[in-house]
């Protein structure tokens, strides 16, 4: 028996994959896009092949990656809100990497401690 979370994590796993690339190709580029570009997305690609396969050792490992892209959001949006700059779309995008990485977060916990259990029986 599959979670029915496994569907809900991937797709915010996609989205997340999606929005590193967009911000940092396209929407709002840091000084050096390419750098980090390698290095935001290099960690969620390592990931996706074990996510894709259903393995719950994956989704706890997302899991403890998210913290450092949950980070990154939460800083952003913070210090982009105090400095009050007229870049409201470098902030909308914080609070929606913010959001996807506590769903991403959430959800795979929830699925591999399903998964977990399922294999221990």
């Amino acid at each position: 028996m599959t979670s029915s979370l496994r569907p809900l994590a991937l797709s915010l796993y996609f989205a997340l994959l999606a929005l590193t690339l967009l911000w940092e190709s396209w929407l709002a580029p840091s000084r050096y896009p390419a750098f980090w570009l390698v290095l935001k997305l290099a960690p969620l690609l390592l990931l996706l092949p074990g996510l894709l396969r259903d393995r719950p050792k994956s989704f706890v490992l997302a899991g403890l990656l998210m913290l450092f892209y949950f980070t990154e959001g939460v800083v952003l949006a913070w210090t982009l809100r105090a400095q009050s700059l007229a870049w409201d779309s470098a902030l909308g995008l914080a609070w929606m990497e913010t959001v996807l990485t506590l769903g991403i977060f959430a959800t795979g916990a929830l699925h591999a401690r399903r998964r977990f259990r399922e294999t221990a029986l």
